[in-house]
């Protein structure tokens, strides 16, 4: 029993090390504005404490064609920064498009993907006139995203909307819509997703995408989408798990202190014994 309750005390502790010492991986893309020797160039920082695996990054671009559809990096250790230069060809009209990577990895025995949108500009920068806003709401079973579009601009804007989430997200409402916004008028819209299967939150935009005077326009915001919480004061999973492996050990170490105590109380017990009948032989 002793032996049991020190192997469970043991067992207990390093489980208790081992959720303390869990890593986490914070990936940041960035890209540069503009071409550089008909590339793009994006770089890739891993901030957390935490190794990132089998990394492949997949650009997706607009107005162009990646030469590569995509780009392995075989770990990325924390505090490391990795940058590819994606180069481009069958360029079509100049302008300012918003461009994805996709970069999927792997972090102990699990698979994450992450999405890193930005704006890249072909031979000429195009500044958007149309001004967005992009308000989330997480309920249970759905991801609402608002966006409002406003046109900045004197004449009538024909374009389209639509959002860049990680691939792992569903979609359960229209993924892009089309829209047709006089001048300084303000139009919503309203997509729906699957929440997020972990309480992992992810980075997205929503693009306005349009043409006009033989330009290329797009207006991006950056948004998050975060899992939903019924309520702020309850614990957390990894909260939640710290407390049962601090209840185990507390449990262990009782068990632990009480089978030394009984032991002590049976080698006294014992030892009163013997002296008990070496007094009865004494008399005897």
């Amino acid at each position: 029993m002793l032996k049991f309750n020190i192997l469970l005390s043991i067992f207990a502790f390093l489980a208790f090390l081992n959720l303390a010492h869990a890593g986490t991986v914070t990936l940041t893309g960035s890209c540069n504005a503009t071409l550089v020797n008909s590339s793009i160039v994006f770089s890739l920082s891993n901030s957390g404490n935490d190794s990132a695996y089998n990394l492949i990054i997949s650009p997706i671009v607009g107005g162009a064609t990646p030469l590569n559809t995509s780009y392995p990096i075989n770990v990325l250790a924390p505090g490391q920064t990795k940058t590819i230069y994606v180069k481009l060809t069958n360029f079509g009209l100049n302008g300012t498009y918003a461009d994805t990577f996709v970069v999927a990895y792997q972090q102990g025995s699990s698979f994450f993907t992450a999405v890193f949108p930005c704006l890249v500009s072909i031979n000429k920068p195009a500044v958007s006139p149309i001004r967005e806003n992009v308000e989330t709401t997480s309920l249970k079973n759905v991801v609402i995203v608002n966006v409002s579009l406003f046109n900045a601009e004197r004449a009538k804007i024909n374009g389209s909307l639509y959002l860049i989430v990680p691939p792992t997200l569903s979609f359960i409402s229209n993924k892009s819509y089309s829209f047709s916004l006089s001048n300084y008028s303000e139009e919503n819209f309203t997509f729906k997703l699957e929440p997020p299967k972990s309480g992992v939150s992810y980075s997205s935009a929503a693009v306005a995408s349009f043409n006009m005077s033989n330009l290329h326009y797009s207006s991006m915001v950056i948004f998050s989408i975060t899992p939903y919480v019924a309520n702020s004061a309850l614990l957390s999973p990894l909260e939640i798990t710290a407390v049962i492996i601090a209840i185990i050990l507390l449990i262990a170490l009782f068990l632990l202190a009480r089978s030394i105590k009984n032991k002590k109380r049976r080698e006294r017990e014992h030892i009163h014994e013997e002296q008990h009948m070496q007094e009865q032989e004494h008399k005897s």
